[in-house]
């Protein structure tokens, strides 16, 4: 035991650790900044702007319903979707929940403007423009 212990404190004074991963910190403003640049984008493609925000608070309180629901069955189509629909449904206040609804309201509200084509080309123009800018 003691060749093996010798041996295995050798190996660690030798051996280098490996770096720690770098930090990436939370990029502070950037989830208003896409907001912005996706509400613009949208009146630009001829959508009611208010119309959205209202359309996505309404999604927030139905889709957290429905999902609440959903993984309280426990009943899903795959495990994946399991996973995501539990990640959502348990944390609402979350960036990635809102962003979900978010975009869910700013697609119909594309769909309502009429032809959603035109509608999404320029949204995606002018969206893609507004973040590189």
């Amino acid at each position: 035991y003691a060749l093996r212990d010798g041996w295995s404190s050798f190996i660690d004074a030798v051996n280098e650790p490996l770096p720690a991963p770098p930090e990436v910190p939370d990029a502070t403003g950037a989830e208003a900044a896409v907001f912005t640049a996706a509400d613009a984008a949208l009146v630009a493609a001829g959508v009611n702007l208010k119309a959205v925000e209202d359309r996505a608070m309404v999604l927030g309180e139905e889709e957290s319903r429905r999902l609440r629901g959903r993984s309280a069955s426990g009943v899903f189509e795959t495990e994946l979707i399991g996973s995501v629909i539990l990640h959502f449904a348990s944390r609402t206040d979350s960036y990635t929940f809102r962003a979900y609804c978010r975009w869910r309201a700013y697609l119909e509200g594309l769909q309502a403007v009429g032809q959603l084509q035109p509608g999404i080309q320029i949204f995606e123009r002018e969206f893609g423009r507004r973040l590189i800018a």
